[in-house]
């Protein structure tokens, strides 16, 4: 039930094409409200925030269900025939009666209360970047994703910036020298030292926010053939991890504010670095994002 409904989010996620993330927190609203829902039957673990009235006889399929429909209905509305058909299909091998009904009730419950939680977490403060340039000169005037992400409540974490990392290295380093010249060579798009391979490799990393690793934990709550009560929270603790290693990374990556690539090594005569030459016309192999490069948020979501 949990990785079905993880499923159907992700396609919706998916068909419309949601920013990371978006679909971040999207994904841990839908995951700790079916944790929450599940966790108040039994109590098996400490709940995240909310306190459901719950008894043991409760239907945990129908109530996850129902706590994943309601949090699906109220960020898609305009999906509900899908939604209204995917918790049916759900609940039809539920036999119906008491724990079956007060089941869908707590889903309710829950995704309420997860809901209301979220609802002033700074997600839809208003963008404000503002590009550094000096006064009449002409900047891209595509607006970068994600500029306030980094101020967004978290999950766990106490700020942002709990785990923010030192500055990126000094243009005139060894570190830097050496990372721009890998990156020049095996990561342009007309590349002819880049192997079959490494081409593969990473045309693989393009793929970002949650579709990237939800499908990584449904291979592993099949494989382990876990209860419902730990797959939802393991579920919610990725969700968690997840949406807030993006906040964290957001928060440093516009802290620094540091050169993409390809702007890096389109003005590499800028950084004072003789040994990082400038190539005027470098393009890297998958189309940029539009936010700032330092820290790798690859990285340290795939870490979280």
């Amino acid at each position: 039930t949990i990785s079905d409904w993880n499923a159907k989010a992700q396609a919706i996620q998916i068909e419309k094409q949601v920013p990371p993330i978006v679909g971040a927190r999207e994904m841990a609203i839908l995951h700790v409200a079916m944790f929450e829902a599940v966790n108040a039957i039994d109590r098996r673990y400490a709940p995240y925030q909310l306190d459901l009235p719950a008894e043991p006889g409760f239907s945990k399929e129908a109530t996850a269900a129902a706590a994943a429909y309601a949090v699906l209905i109220a960020l898609y509305p305009d999906q509900q025939p899908k939604l209204d058909a995917a918790l049916a299909s759900s609940l039809a091998g539920i036999a119906d009666g008491e724990p079956k009904a007060k089941g869908i009730d707590l889903g309710k419950k829950a995704a309420a209360g997860i809901l209301a939680l979220r609802a002033s977490d700074g997600a839809n403060a208003p963008e404000t970047y503002r590009p550094h340039t000096s006064a009449g000169v002409y900047v891209p005037t595509v607006v970068p994703v994600s500029s306030t992400a980094g101020t967004i409540t978290p999950w766990v974490m106490t700020a942002g910036s709990q785990f923010r990392p030192p500055p990126p290295p000094a243009l005139t380093s060894p570190t830097w020298t050496t990372d721009v010249n890998e990156i020049r060579e095996p990561g342009s798009r007309t590349s002819t030292v880049r192997t079959a391979e490494q081409t593969d490799i990473g045309r693989f990393w393009f793929v970002v926010g949650p579709q990237a690793w939800n499908p990584v934990v449904r291979q592993v709550v099949a494989s382990k053939n876990m209860e419902l009560v730990d797959c939802a929270r393991l579920f919610a603790l990725v969700a968690m991890a997840g949406h807030d290693a993006l906040i964290a990374v957001f928060d440093a990556k516009y802290t620094y504010n540091l050169w993409r690539p390809i702007t890096a090594i389109r003005n590499a005569d800028l950084s004072m670095n003789d040994v990082t030459p400038r190539e005027a016309s470098w393009l890297p192999l998958g189309d940029t994002p539009m936010h700032p490069e330092y820290p790798c948020a690859h990285c340290i979501i795939s870490g979280a």
